[in-house]
């Protein structure tokens, strides 16, 4: 399982995410409150996960 943590510029985390065996899913865990920029960053690390 590979986890992967994003953080804002001050160094909180605010999304972290694991890609499950096998490929079936990924479980992302949103910390904290989002900011329009924090939600953009989270959605285009999506695809990279792929």
């Amino acid at each position: 399982m590979e986890r992967t943590e994003l953080k804002k510029a001050s160094g909180d985390v605010f999304l972290v995410a694991e890609r499950m065996p096998n490929n079936t899913y990924i479980l992302a865990h949103w910390i904290g409150l989002q900011t329009l920029e924090t939600v953009k960053a989270g959605g285009t690390f999506y695809p990279s996960c792929l």
